[in-house]
């Protein structure tokens, strides 16, 4: 199997049509089906159902193109990985899809010797990979007051807090007439699907506006959170780090009810020369 070829494969998935994936690649359509079918050999099983109107994955297509899709972005992250080596780069994993308050090019323009490279990820795989050395230090978002991640040893520089607000969309605010209405009549977009966080907003938008929301709809993504929120079809609770376009929604400030930190965690005893600057610049800038 060549690896690099695989998005020929991703690309006839994601648009069920071998002509219009190989225009995408920039190949012929007879290359395209060659390597399917090379592709479907090679495994021994049929990967897409062909019709006169396109293609479609099979079960067996299904599970390949999971399994693929982390495989090859692994794979893509240790080839940059092994060309940057011999260069000045820091390692920096960061929880899921959140905007960090960190800004990483003003160190770069500080250092310009020194490079960051981000990656994102779940906070569990976060913490294996910094323990087989992949990473020189990680992010994690905190959610809740006075909420502390589990560190594992780690040492742990605590980040500035930020202030979260309500936003929903101006059509919402303008149909329901108040925040407290927009509360009551529409469920909570949110990327956490921890319960404890859910009843804490439930609690503290209650004593604030005097109602509650009945139903929450989790959604992992920032961007997808937001377009929800533009589409009224919910609000959500967010920084405003995190609002790209934030003359697109209503927004309410919540006090010292909700704000948003992050932490860095990174190990004292495997410290490098540019690391220790990267930390004076954390906390000389981030630290609480």
């Amino acid at each position: 199997m060549d690896i690099n070829k695989i998005t020929y494969f991703f690309t006839a998935a994601e648009l069920h049509n071998f002509t219009r994936a190989a225009d995408k690649c920039g190949i012929a359509q007879t290359t395209m089906s060659k390597y399917i079918s090379s592709l479907e050999n090679e495994l021994g099983h049929t990967l897409f159902y062909r019709t006169n109107k396109g293609c479609a994955l099979t079960a067996e297509g299904e599970k390949f193109y999971s399994g693929m899709q982390s495989i090859h972005q692994d794979y893509l992250d240790l080839c940059m990985q092994v060309e940057m080596l011999g260069e000045r780069t820091l390692w920096i994993g960061v929880e899921d899809e959140h905007h960090t308050i960190v800004e990483f090019l003003e160190f770069e323009e500080e250092h310009p010797e020194i490079g960051i490279s981000v990656f994102f990820d779940d906070r569990e795989v976060l913490f294996k990979d910094m323990a087989l050395g992949k990473y020189d230090a990680l992010l994690f978002t905190t959610i809740l007051p006075e909420e502390s991640v589990e560190c594992g040893g780690l040492k742990r520089i605590e980040l500035k807090r930020q202030k979260e607000y309500m936003i929903c969309s101006r059509i919402v605010l303008k149909r329901y007439g108040s925040p407290a209405n927009v509360i009551k009549h529409l469920p909570l977009i949110t990327k956490t699907d921890d319960i404890e966080y859910h009843k804490y907003c439930s609690d503290v938008l209650l004593k604030k506006y005097g109602e509650t929301f009945s139903d929450t709809y989790i959604n992992r993504s920032i961007s997808k959170q937001q377009f929800m929120v533009r589409l009224g079809q919910g609000f959500a609770i967010v920084p405003k780090f995190e609002l790209s376009d934030s003359h697109d929604f209503e927004i309410f400030p919540m006090g010292e009810a909700f704000y948003k930190s992050m932490q860095l965690l990174y190990d004292d005893n495997k410290i490098s020369d540019d690391m220790k600057k990267f930390l004076e610049y954390i906390r000389a800038n981030y630290s609480e």
